[in-house]
C-alpha cells in the first residue's frame, strides 16, 4: 500500500485507515459513498486490525462483488452452447 499511497498516517476523525490522501484513490463519502462500503466491510467482516487486515477485507469485498457478473456470463455462456449445440 505504501506504494500507492505514500502517506499512510490515519485521520482519527475518519475511518480506519483513512486520511485525506485516500481521496484521490476513490475512497471519499461523496458519490462513491465510501462510507456505506466500509460499514458493510466491517459488518460482513469485522473491523480491520491492520492496515494488512482492511486490504484483504477489502479486496473479498471487491471479489465477492465481481463473482456475480462472472457467474452470470458462466450461465449465459453455458444456455447458449445448450441451445446452439444441444449439449
Amino acid at each position: 500500500m505504501s506504494k500507492i499511497i505514500p502517506d499512510l498516517t490515519w485521520d482519527n476523525k475518519l475511518p480506519f485507515p483513512l486520511n485525506n490522501s485516500w481521496g484521490y484513490h476513490d475512497a471519499c463519502t461523496g458519490n462513491g459513498r465510501y462510507d456505506l462500503y466500509y460499514k458493510e466491510m466491517v459488518k460482513r467482516y469485522g473491523e480491520p486490525s491492520s492496515m494488512e487486515d482492511f486490504c484483504n477485507k477489502m479486496q473479498l469485498m471487491n471479489a465477492v462483488g465481481y463473482q456475480g457478473i462472472f457467474e452470470a456470463a458462466g450461465y449465459k455462456l453455458m444456455i447458449s452452447e445448450v441451445y446452439c449445440y444441444g449439449k
